[in-house]
């Protein structure tokens, strides 16, 4: 369950392959790929820090929110000590 909860908050915050394959990608990797890339261009690109900000705390948000609902579909009912 751990490794679910792990994989979600590592999709939703995937910056770092396309940033150094885009590159080698031939135009095939824009800036808006992945959310985080959209705010680091939004951010750093465009000086534009921000919108570029907002969308950070909004995907904090978007995984916390995720992951909260995630455990609480998938936790253990029974007494507190079992």
């Amino acid at each position: 369950m751990l490794i679910l909860v792990f994989a979600l908050i590592g999709t939703l915050q995937f910056f770092t392959e396309p940033q150094v394959l885009k590159f080698l990608a031939a135009g095939s990797i824009g800036p808006g790929f992945t959310p985080n890339m959209y705010a680091y261009q939004q951010a750093f690109a465009l000086a534009n820090f921000n919108y570029g900000s907002a969308i950070s705390f909004a995907l904090g948000f978007v995984v916390f929110a995720c992951v909260y609902v995630f455990l609480f579909l998938t936790r253990k009912r029974g007494n507190f000590l079992s």
